[in-house]
């Protein structure tokens, strides 16, 4: 779109037009471009065309913009006033003494011109140049008028340094309705949808939705600005353009359909101007890469027509599909709509505007100009029109062939029809180089059998042909539907081979049986091409088949309808086939056809008072089931009871069984000795089946050192449900009471925790900050501070960046250069060395099972056994970059899962085999070590200053943002609070 504006400050802004459009009932009727853009939706099409590209006038009335186009053929042109043109271009007025500089007008659906001026106000003017009312909007300048359906008119403003620009809604009689702002300075012109809705874009990249009541629908954020006022599709897409060099195709609900980049050939900003919607749904639009580019609505580009300069105004679209643009060259370009050349002519440098006849106006730099639509020299030789003999509402096709090839620039053929009943558009051109033209030819109905006179005139020569135009004649006569349900109705449709003339169309209608009844008669009203009549049928004890007849005009057609005896029940059902007592089941009985009029009627009985089926159930006319409740009283014992349905001489049984409520009846742990940290698991079963939407079972604990839900719940239909309850580490031993609570039921069992120093084994520091949550909290106590020994890795004494970690049977793991060593705790005597394919900079952790698991630079991670043998080893890196990574310290789940990251900026999950288990992208490397919560949670930062808290399949579960890098650990509290550092802050999550 190319932004129009009015200032205070400014007398005309010649690049920067802002283009409004009005809904059908918001404009003038009959008026082929009533405002810039041609109609509210911003489509830019108009029902002129035929323009040759030969220059009929200039007017040297000062023009910045195309002027909005009257049905009566006044051109209102604004610029430094607001003007009053004749067709010829001649001044019929003009308000010089009374407006002053202002942008494009409006017309109303009354006649009346809406004109923004530079100070902000909106002026009303009649069509006789007498100012009705002007009301001041705002100060820092105003767009066009685009209309509402209910004659509603909406302008925006300018806006400026630290003034947003505004919305507003005004009413036919100049009051003010509402305003909406925004944080910009500055919005598009805004297109109104067919509800009403208002849309426009900002200089700071949104574009907005707005109800008619001036509240947002929504926002979608460009990737720039705009100044594109957008344009509305025929499905109801908004187009616009964007400085980002792309063009955006959004939904109504504001959904980004697609985005179409634009080759960037230079500096700046890429689209300035605003698209054009053609009624095929191709979208027209220029950038400034010298080219105007057709691009298909699924966001394809079909073609680009190269210019010499930049196309930002805003391309019109003739009748005939082709489409008329300036470009900063200073000339106004035709082209075809598969992007063929079609004419030139110098002078064009805004928007253009296209009549009725296809005269094509555009300001130019020596005023206004009108191109075309003038009658070619050349005179036709022949017209030929076919077929030359149609039925009223179908239609013919006329071709004119000249005496000689039109010249390049092409020749227009004025075309004339002597009756209304035959339509044909008032021009058409023959291309360039050709001597022929085809154009349609629409008829309406008649009554009897009329001939039009079509005409052909181009020069001083007028040629002309007949075209026949015949009454309509039945056409058909349909019955839906069929077969049908003796006793039911059915309709039957008459139609016509076009449209029925005024009077209508009277149709005679028999019916060969007396089982199927029809009216004598039914009239196809003017207009219409159908109608329709209800047949009555009576029922049958076999399928029947009768004629029925409709005839008009001496032609007759017929119909069969079949008729078939009244439905069978076939089958009777019910679901759930066991229920709680005190719910209801749902019965379903199904017929062998559709039930007759009135409905079939089922009888329905139980063998026992636990379930009470209604005495009867009606399977709707023309439906084959019907479905129904069956409540439950409740029981004691499990009760059987059998459903009967009778229909007629069918009668069919379903069974139920009726339960008493289920209850807990046993709660056991598995295992009931587990180290703190550990896992064990918990079921507990229930005496029933659960009901629908299962049984909620109560869980308790009297330590904080069992972590367990609150709750369990057992599924439909089963009797038993488990749940993995984890353990807290401890120092020492405790026994827990678990609880599992239901109704009034509570089943108790006891957990032994034992710590990690107790005859049960366990390491008292297995992996960096000494176990999974990473709070460094140790399980002994008591050091004096005199040193016991001193261990000596004996390849330099460097141990690398790593901490030492002790294995279950105490052996010290201590990482070295490219080399893990193990010592022996007593004396600190080397016990092995394992060597790795680089440095190892992270500490190593310790498995349950005694597995030394640790990180390398050369971007494996190494799995070892306790004697120093190897185990495995796993690839965790798939960066881009060469080896030597750094790669955080692992840490050991409770499954034996291996978490870690890695400078690739990936979380990885490695199996207790050495198969990858999963791995997590982040947006940038990770040196922070991972912490797993008591849920199996994973909490790891990464250097894009994020927190994330990862399910235990590797699925988001939450990520948080510091401000910074995160290159510390995270560690977990008792209470489940995650503490992390980063470079600005200490974060708590």
């Amino acid at each position: 779109m190319i932004a129009f504006a009015v200032s205070r400050l400014r007398i005309a802004l010649v690049g920067l037009m802002v283009v409004f459009v009005a809904m059908a009932l918001g404009q003038q009727a009959g008026s082929p471009w009533p405002m810039y853009g041609q109609n509210s939706r911003r489509t830019g099409q108009g029902p002129g065309g035929g323009a040759n590209g030969l220059l009929r006038w200039t007017s040297p009335t000062y023009a910045t913009s195309a002027p909005a186009v009257a049905a009566d053929g006044t051109l209102y042109l604004g610029s430094n006033t607001l003007r009053a043109l004749n067709p010829d271009g001649t001044v019929k007025w003009d308000l010089t003494a009374k407006i002053g500089a202002c942008g494009p007008p409006s017309i109303g659906s009354d006649g009346t011109v809406y004109i923004p001026q530079s100070d902000g106000r909106l002026f009303a003017v009649t069509a006789a140049g007498v100012i009705k009312w002007s009301v001041a909007v705002d100060a820092t300048g105003i767009s066009t008028a685009a209309f509402a359906t209910d004659g509603t008119l909406y302008v925006s403003s300018v806006g400026g340094i630290s003034i947003p620009a505004k919305l507003y809604a005004v009413t036919p009689a100049g009051a003010i309705k509402w305003s909406f702002a925004a944080a910009s300075t500055n919005f598009s012109a805004p297109a109104v949808a067919s509800d009403g809705t208002i849309y426009f874009g900002t200089s700071d990249g949104k574009v907005y939705a707005v109800n008619a009541t001036g509240t947002v629908k929504w926002k979608y954020t460009l990737g720039g600005g705009t100044q594109s006022t957008p344009a509305i599709g025929p499905d109801g897409t908004i187009y616009t353009g964007c400085w980002d060099w792309n063009v955006y195709a959004l939904t109504s609900a504001g959904v980004l359909k697609w985005k179409l980049p634009i080759p960037k050939l230079q500096s700046g900003s890429g689209i300035y101007g605003s698209p054009a919607v053609a009624t095929d749904g191709t979208i027209y639009i220029g950038a400034n890469d010298f080219g105007l580019h057709a691009i298909a609505p699924n966001g394809v580009q079909k073609w680009v027509f190269a210019t010499a300069g930049n196309v930002t105004a805003t391309p019109a679209i003739a009748s005939d599909g082709s489409v008329t643009f300036t470009c900063d060259d200073g000339a106004l370009r035709c082209v075809g709509s598969t992007g063929s050349f079609l004419w030139y002519v110098v002078g064009g440098i805004a928007s253009p505007s296209i009549g009725l006849d296809g005269v094509i106006y555009c300001a130019s730099n020596g005023g206004l100009m009108a191109v075309g639509s003038q009658l070619g020299s050349i005179a036709p030789a022949s017209l030929a029109i076919n077929p030359t003999s149609v039925r009223g509402g179908a239609a013919a096709t006329g071709t004119v062939t000249l005496t000689q090839n039109a010249p390049s620039a092409g020749a227009v053929v004025r075309l004339q029809s002597s009756l209304a009943s035959a339509l044909v558009p008032p021009y058409v051109t023959v291309l360039g180089r050709t001597k022929s033209a085809t154009f349609p030819i629409a008829t309406t109905s008649v009554s009897a059998k009329v001939t039009a006179t079509i005409s052909a005139t181009a020069g001083t020569t007028t040629i002309k042909a007949g075209l026949a135009i015949n009454p309509t004649v039945l056409l058909s006569l349909s019955v839906a539907p069929s077969p049908v349900i003796g006793g039911s109705s059915a309709v039957g449709t008459v139609t016509l081979g076009g449209i029925a003339p005024t009077g209508g169309v009277a149709v005679v209608l028999l019916s060969g049986s007396p089982k199927a009844t029809c009216p004598a008669s039914v009239t196809i009203p003017a207009g219409s091409s159908s109608a329709t009549f209800t047949i009555g049928t009576t029922a049958v004890t076999a399928t029947t088949v009768v004629t029925l007849a409709a005839g008009s005009g001496g032609l007759t057609t017929t119909a069969k309808l079949t008729l078939t005896p009244s439905a069978t029940l076939t089958a009777f059902l019910v679901s759930p086939s066991a229920i709680l007592g005190g719910n209801a089941a749902t019965g379903t009985l199904t017929l062998d056809g559709p039930a007759p009029t009135g409905g079939l009627i089922v009888t329905v009985k139980s063998s026992d008072g636990s379930a009470i089926p209604p005495a009867t159930v009606t399977v709707a006319a023309a439906a084959k089931s019907a479905t129904f409740s069956i409540p439950t009283l409740a029981v004691t014992a499990n009760q059987s009871v059998t459903l009967s349905a009778t229909a007629g001489a069918t009668s069919l049984t379903a069974p139920i069984t009726v339960r008493p409520p289920a209850v807990l009846s046993s709660f056991v742990l598995n295992p009931t000795l587990v180290v703190g940290g550990q896992s064990t698991v918990a079921t507990v079963t229930v005496t029933q089946p659960a009901p629908v939407g299962g049984l909620t079972i109560g869980l308790s604990s009297t330590s904080t050192a069992v972590v367990l839900p609150s709750t369990v719940t057992v599924p439909v239909n089963t009797i038993s449900a488990q749940v993995v309850l984890q353990t807290r580490p401890l120092v020492g031993s405790i026994v827990a009471t678990v609880t599992a609570t239901q109704g009034g039921v509570a089943l108790p069992a006891s957990l032994t925790l034992t710590g990690t120093t107790s005859s049960s084994g366990g390491s008292p520091w297995p992996s960096f900050r000494q176990n999974a949550q990473n709070t460094g909290t140790g399980v002994a106590s008591g050091c004096n501070g005199l040193l016991k020994y001193r261990a000596i890795s004996g390849i330099g004494g460097d141990t690398g960046n790593g901490s030492v970690v002790i294995g279950t049977d105490g052996t010290l793991y201590m990482p070295a250069l490219g080399s893990l060593v193990a010592f022996s705790p007593l004396d600190g005597s080397k016990k092995w060395m394992f060597s790795t394919g680089g440095n190892i900079e992270s500490s190593p952790a310790v498995g349950p099972d005694g597995t030394v698991y640790v990180n390398s630079r050369d971007d494996y991670l190494y799995a070892i056994n306790p004697d120093g043998t190897a185990k495995w080893t796993c690839l965790t890196f798939d960066g881009f970059f060469a080896a030597d990574s750094r790669s955080s310290s692992p840490v050991v789940g409770a499954d034996g899962t291996i978490y870690l990251g890695s400078q690739d900026g990936f979380v990885y999950a490695v199996k207790a085999d050495g198969s990858r288990k999963w791995r997590f992208e982040t947006a940038a490397s990770i040196v922070s070590s991972p912490a797993i919560g008591f849920d199996g949670t994973v909490y790891i930062g990464s250097d894009d200053g994020n927190v994330y808290a990862l399910n235990a399949d590797g699925t988001l579960r939450w990520s948080y943002f510091t401000n910074s890098i995160v290159q510390s650990s995270p560690a977990i509290g008792t209470d489940g609070t995650v503490y992390i550092g980063s470079k600005s802050a200490c974060r708590r999550s």
